[in-house]
């Protein structure tokens, strides 16, 4: 079964190197790219039993990516840049792995606390299940 840490660094490679996507590890973009950029936050995730068994076989992995841009256009378009690249992916080639999913969206939130760098986002939740083999 993959391990948090190595399940983040798979998604964190799938999306960096994107053309028109800049890439941040759980930190906030203190100066931001002209294109559209995530933050992704990685999730330890959550054990889970599908068997009958008395351990956890199962490990239910999620990853939280918020897009952001410069103005509504921008972070949409990242949106959709982040699911072409994300949504129903395996991040590991093991037989084990199940696809990412994604879960409801939130809103469009717009961030105007500096009036000449408007900023905007939406937040993605991803997850996947993980079988111990």
């Amino acid at each position: 079964m993959a391990s948090p840490y190595s399940l983040a660094e798979l998604l964190l490679a799938r999306l960096t190197g994107t053309p028109g996507l800049a890439v941040y590890d759980a930190q906030i973009a203190t100066n931001p790219p002209n294109t559209g950029w995530v933050i992704v936050y990685p999730g330890a995730g959550t054990p889970a039993t599908t068997r009958l068994a008395p351990v956890a076989t199962d490990l239910v992995w999620d990853a939280t990516v918020v897009c952001c841009g410069r103005s509504r256009s921008q972070c949409l378009n990242t949106v959709s840049i982040v699911r072409s690249r994300l949504l129903g992916a395996r991040l590991d080639n093991a037989r084990s792995s199940g696809r990412l999913t994604e879960e409801p969206a939130g809103p469009l939130l717009p961030d105007e606390s500096i009036p000449a760098e408007p900023r905007f986002s939406l937040t993605l939740r991803y997850t996947s299940t993980h079988t111990r083999s």
